[in-house]
């Protein structure tokens, strides 16, 4: 108990002080313009038809490989010094002990991929709040861009799949989008993280993540082997790319991906927290 108390302090500490960091605030304002660029044209198609557009719209645009690929490398981008180094991380090393300093820094990376899920879910109610429609059902635009080519027109560049809209409540499929988000961006994060600390080495560390991020983008085009999709963790949160309805393609289960990711979750944990007991204290305070 003593030691999740002195690991949620870390955690605290950290989130205090991501407000107040420009780097956060960067990335709040890259994720809303880009949110916007890609919906620019939904929102045109929304006004020329006079519908309302429903707000259900994280699992398109995270299964949009180009704004996968921005959101991804913001979250590396925001999280790429982990396990940080500022002026008070030695005093908190120092207090707090090593293994809570870690499994803090852990807990705080999970927090942080919750807050930066959110603000996709909020960018992207708010650049359609103009034309909203507050509904359980997939709506009236999203359905006619998905089911039917009347969007040709508009050079919509949201990537809409229409087993979204056929088979699966938006609800379900938004929950779904929002926790595999949740999980791919924490498991790339645990991926910097484990790299900084067995290599102490940030570039590498980042250099890592940013192959990941890569491999992720490359699966979508006919220049990878689709079939590596088993082996590309940022890739198993595309629910377009998720065997939703059971062995009917070639694609990994949803059974998969969680499991996938559970795993990979908790060996970077086991990691982190076995080498974070020969992590030097000079490593922090350089």
């Amino acid at each position: 108990m003593i030691l999740l108390k002195k690991a949620l302090r870390v955690t605290q500490n950290d989130i205090l002080n991501l407000w107040s960091e420009l780097r956060f605030k960067i990335c709040i304002f890259l994720i809303f313009l880009f949110t916007s660029i890609i919906l620019e044209e939904v929102n045109h198609f929304a006004y020329r038809v006079g519908y309302k557009i429903s707000p259900w719209l994280l699992p398109f645009i995270m299964n949009q490989r180009f704004m996968r690929v921005i959101l991804f490398s913001l979250f590396l981008f925001l999280i790429c010094e982990v396990p940080y180094s500022n002026s008070n991380q030695l005093f908190l090393l120092v207090r707090s002990g090593k293994i809570s300093f870690f499994i803090g820094k852990v807990i705080y990376l999970f927090i942080l991929s919750i807050v930066y899920t959110c603000i996709i879910c909020l960018s992207s109610i708010l650049i359609i709040i103009r034309h909203i429609d507050i509904t359980m059902n997939w709506g009236k635009v999203l359905g006619t861009l998905t089911l039917t080519d009347a969007g040709a027109d508009f050079n919509h560049s949201i990537k809409l799949n229409s087993n979204f809209i056929l088979k699966f409540s938006p609800a379900n499929v938004y929950l779904l989008s929002f926790s595999l988000c949740v999980l791919s961006f924490f498991t790339l994060g645990l991926f910097v993280y484990v790299f900084n600390i067995i290599i102490s080495n940030r570039l590498i560390g980042n250099a890592v993540a940013a192959i990941i991020i890569l491999f992720d983008f490359l699966l979508e085009t006919d220049i990878v082997y689709q079939r590596l999709i088993y082996l590309s963790p940022l890739t198993w949160s595309n629910t377009s790319l998720l065997d939703l309805r059971k062995n009917v393609t070639v694609y990994p289960s949803l059974f998969y991906s969680i499991c996938g990711y559970l795993t990979l979750i908790l060996l970077s944990i086991f990691i982190i927290i076995a080498c974070g007991k020969r992590y030097g204290i000079d490593k922090i305070a350089n």
